[in-house]
Formats: structure tokens, C-alpha cells, sequence
């Protein structure tokens, strides 16, 4: 006899103790590999795929053809246009930027209560985004004309 463990002349490996029984501590066979529930296990979400009792994952059911769900409607076009020309009215487009901000936005807040669209939020923040942008503006001016008229005398032509 060799110690050669593919040798067919050489004796069996060890073996289990007497009395071992596998599937007492595996659960059935069917559910081999398959870890057992426990107490106050959440069940799946609706439609999630379930293990058929032989063990092969069946798929979720199939969606809605498309149009019979009901969409919800998106985002109002001009709230989103107000909230644009409000921070442009903040940054590159002073005064012009901030009127029509606010312009839009009266609009769009218009069409959101009408439709039922999301973007009141948006529309909202376009008007504070507006006369935050008037107010900058119109300050700027009077700042530029009262340095003018206090630096104008100064100079003589």
C-alpha cells in the first residue's frame, strides 16, 4: 500500500462519524443552499422574483405597455427659464436678466397651478432671484451716478 491519494489500492479517506446525518444540519434538499428564514423576515417588494419550489428563480411579471401608466407631468419649461435668467440676471445680464425672471416666472407660476406641473419651488426661486437682481442693480446705478456727480466737478475740461 502507497500513501498516494490517487492510488485505487490505497485505503479510503476519513470518513464521517457514525451516525452523521447532513441534511439535519442543511435543511431539505430541495433547498439546498438556501439560507433558513428567520423570525420576522421583511417579504420582498411587490413584483420582486421568487424561488419556485424547485428551487429555479422565476422572472417578475412583465411592465405596463407603454402609455397605460400614468406619467407624471415634468418640470414646468418656465420655471426652469425663470430660475436661468434670474441667476443670469445675478451674474452676466444685470436688470435685463432679473425682468425676465421675473416675467417668467409669473408665468410659469400661472401654468403650475393650472396643470398641476412640478416646479414651484423653481418659479419661486426665479423671482427672488429677480429682485435680488433689480435691487443689486438699481443700487449700482445710484452708486455710478452719485461718483460721477461728486467726481465731475473735479475735472475741468
Amino acid at each position: 500500500m502507497s500513501n498516494n491519494p490517487f492510488d485505487p489500492q490505497s485505503p479510503p479517506g476519513p470518513q464521517p462519524p457514525q451516525g452523521y446525518n447532513p441534511s439535519a444540519y442543511t435543511g431539505a434538499q430541495s433547498d439546498y443552499g438556501a439560507a433558513p428564514p428567520y423570525p420576522g423576515a421583511p417579504t420582498p417588494y411587490p413584483g420582486a422574483p421568487t424561488a419556485a419550489p424547485s428551487g429555479v428563480m422565476e422572472p417578475a411579471p412583465a411592465a405596463a405597455p407603454y402609455g397605460y401608466n400614468a406619467v407624471p407631468q415634468g418640470q414646468n419649461t418656465m420655471a426652469v427659464v425663470s430660475l436661468v435668467f434670474g441667476i443670469l440676471g445675478l451674474t452676466f445680464l444685470p436688470l435685463v436678466g432679473s425682468i425676465v425672471a421675473l416675467v417668467t416666472a409669473r408665468s410659469a407660476k400661472r401654468q403650475i397651478s393650472q396643470t398641476g406641473q412640478a416646479g414651484a419651488g423653481m418659479a419661486t426661486a426665479g423671482v427672488i432671484t429677480g429682485w435680488i437682481g433689480i435691487a443689486i442693480g438699481v443700487v449700482t446705478v445710484v452708486l455710478v451716478i452719485i461718483f460721477v456727480a461728486v467726481l465731475a466737478p473735479l475735472y475741468n475740461y
